[in-house]
């Protein structure tokens, strides 16, 4: 499954010009596969690159948990998390995040980022929403 992944992602990046983005997730691919070397030297370059251009701290917090550095995956989405990242709006439920779910930081972060409450589970008192999950038919 990730070595087609990589292939996909590879084409992805060759297409679109190498964006950061896209070689976050080649490099996050190698090292699901096992493939750490091709992984770091993906992971340096945006490092350096990210001293003249905005590197999501999101996408090096996925390739660091795929290298199984949870240290460092967890300083990353901290600074995800100062920079308000965009990206974290999917951190809850991206698939990318499932080497992440076991730790207990994980569970605090995703706490600390104050989701919405789901409209299938109104909050507590508050009316428009149970209007409209209400059922129309009784």
């Amino acid at each position: 499954m990730f070595q087609e992944a990589l292939i996909e992602f590879q084409t992805c990046a060759t297409l679109l010009g190498g964006r950061p983005f896209n070689l976050a997730a080649v490099a996050e691919a190698y090292g699901r596969l096992g493939r750490k070397e091709e992984a770091s030297k993906i992971l340096s370059h945006l490092q350096e690159a990210s001293n003249g251009e905005y590197i999501s701290p999101n996408d090096l917090c996925l390739v660091y948990a795929a290298l199984g550095d949870k240290n460092k995956a967890f300083a990353s989405l901290e600074t995800a998390y100062e920079h308000q990242d965009a990206s974290l709006v999917w951190i809850k439920v991206a698939p990318e995040s499932d080497a992440l779910r076991s730790d207990p930081r994980f569970a605090n972060f995703i706490r600390r980022m104050n989701f919405p409450v789901s409209y299938i589970e109104p909050a507590p008192g508050n009316r428009l929403l149970s209007r409209m999950t209400t059922p129309l038919v009784e």
